[in-house]
């Protein structure tokens, strides 16, 4: 660390605040909301100019929420987003689980921004609690920051953008090439799973596979029933190349998860995208068996002697695609329904063939996942890269 520069607890040089979420029980502090109110999972982002969420000033007024300054600095303290970092770009409010360091003399606000990013390990290591970790506002108050002039703020800052620009193309190009490969594996699995006339039978989805379902819709399932960090829920944006990515900022409770209980996922399940982009579907693996079907989502039960994956694979195959989006409607969004989905032709093998085009497809994704380890220790390379400069630059060795 420069001896020239003074270190601060944050404390000493700026404000800091927590948010506030009003009751959802009221409608009156959210409906026709303008006050952009931001969740913690938002808060990762140096350019905040937008939120999803909104509230009205009367919720503003109801509760412990509060409209934080531009060029606030902000850390998610609560759960699985703990010590992510963003900037606010525009006036707005958050909820509880969202520390603001307000704007100072004293500091630059992306100066202070690279530094929380720098000190993130160290913040989320003293955070209490397990499945919950939870950092304190008060350990963000305390956290020590080294303090150059603001000229030498601005330097460094500068010279960390230059760096990461870089960084960010670099690991845009290896993500670009995991999904060529991606791609590339896909098209192999459609040559193996042609189906043969002989040996393949043919019939509507919902007799071959199982009866298709769809997740609750909007009558039952409400914006104002998502809260943070617990039991997911999995529409076509979780759904990523196969496999499922649940996002922790749209959760729901186990009361909701009860009164929903038909539309609880099981292993096995095959889970399809209804709208957006077509080909979205992933089988529920047994660590996510008890997760909720979103709305926007299909979930096929399937019948005795079917191979789930194999299915899926089907699903996901470029011809069938094509169906999926022949079959679709809507002008600004592709939109399925069941029994349109249900009644699409599909051709499944005898069981004992599938099982044989599932270990042919196992070997082809291990040659696959090869690769994708490659890409993988890029990624980490890069992640490393970011680390070594944030250090260096703390540590003065940067100007």
């Amino acid at each position: 660390m420069s001896k020239e520069w003074p270190i601060k607890p944050i404390s000493t040089f700026a404000k800091t605040s927590a948010g506030g979420t009003p009751s959802k029980a009221k409608k009156e502090f959210y409906e026709n909301g303008s006050i952009p109110w931001l969740l913690s999972g938002e808060v990762s982002n140096p350019n905040i100019t937008e939120a999803t969420n909104f509230i009205t000033e009367a919720g503003l007024k109801g509760s412990s929420a509060k409209i934080f300054p531009k060029d606030s600095v902000l850390v998610a303290m609560y759960g699985a987003t703990a010590g992510e970092v963003g900037i606010l770009r525009i006036e707005a409010a958050t909820n509880q689980a969202v520390c603001a360091i307000l704007p100072s003399d004293r500091h630059v606000p992306k100066y202070l921004y690279y530094y929380l990013l720098h000190a993130k390990p160290s913040l989320v290591a003293q955070a209490v609690g397990n499945a919950q970790p939870n950092i304190s506002q008060q350990k963000i108050k305390a956290l020590a920051v080294p303090l150059p002039p603001l000229d030498e703020q601005r330097k460094i800052v500068a010279i960390l953008d230059e760096a990461f620009e870089g960084i960010d193309r670099a690991r845009a190009n290896v993500e670009a090439n995991a999904q060529d490969a991606y791609m590339l594996f896909t098209t192999s699995v459609e040559e193996i799973i042609s189906p043969e006339a002989n040996e393949w039978t043919t019939g509507p989805l919902s007799t071959m596979v199982g009866p298709v379902s769809t997740g609750p819709f909007g009558s039952l399932l409400h914006k104002s029933d998502y809260v943070e960090n617990e039991i997911p829920l999995v529409n076509p944006a979780n759904i990523i190349n196969g496999k499922i990515t649940p996002d922790l900022r749209k959760t729901v409770s186990r009361d909701t998860l009860k009164k929903l209980s038909s539309y609880v996922l099981e292993k096995d399940d095959i889970v399809v995208g209804r709208r957006g982009e077509m080909g979205r579907c992933a089988v529920v693996t047994a660590d996510q068996a008890g997760w909720l079907c979103g709305t926007g989502s299909f979930f096929i039960r399937p019948n005795k002697n079917i191979a789930p994956k194999l299915v899926a694979y089907l699903l996901r195959s470029p011809s069938f695609v094509r169906k999926l989006e022949l079959a679709s409607t809507g002008a600004t969004m592709a939109n399925l329904s069941n029994r349109v989905l249900g009644e699409l032709q599909i051709s499944l093998p005898a069981q004992a063939i599938q099982e044989r085009l599932l270990d042919q497809i196992a070997e082809l994704e291990d040659k696959s996942f090869s690769l994708s380890r490659i890409m993988l220790e890029k990624l980490k390379a890069l992640s490393n890269l970011r680390q070594s400069l944030l250090q260096k630059a703390f540590a003065g060795e940067l100007t």
